[in-house]
């Protein structure tokens, strides 16, 4: 939190304890570049795995190639 990506502490921590994960809720990442969004995307990632949930990580591009193709 020393760096300014201007995140909000508390909302952070309380995403890593992984309440939306109880709730069956997704979690997508947005912000500027270089701001530190696949670095907490993965972070979030390996804390869902520690808590037993399964977890893919997507960038934006193959997401929507991926919805398209499902679409077909």
């Amino acid at each position: 939190f020393a760096a300014p990506r201007g995140l909000d502490r508390r909302s952070t921590m309380a995403l890593a304890q992984g309440e939306w994960l109880k709730a069956h809720e997704n979690l997508m990442v947005t912000g500027q570049t270089g701001t530190g969004k696949s670095w907490l995307a993965c972070a979030f990632g390996r804390q869902a795995a520690r808590l037993d949930h399964s977890v893919l990580y997507v960038r934006v591009p193959r997401l929507f190639e991926d919805l398209a193709l499902a679409r077909l």
